[in-house]
């Protein structure tokens, strides 16, 4: 999906990046107010996933 994005208009698979960039800024914010989580563990448990998914 996001590969034909891409080749058929850049400037609306940037849009998107954006959008998921800030739904990702506000679940996290959302995270740390409901259950007080800090935004940098969060931010460390989304790059261990990360990881993880890449090594499987």
């Amino acid at each position: 999906m996001l590969g034909m994005t891409f080749a058929r208009d850049q400037g609306e698979f940037f849009n998107l990046i954006l959008e998921l960039a800030d739904l990702t800024a506000t679940c996290v914010t959302i995270r740390e107010a409901r259950y007080g989580t800090t935004v940098a563990g969060t931010l460390a448990d989304l790059d261990e996933m990360l990881k993880e998914f890449v090594d499987a």
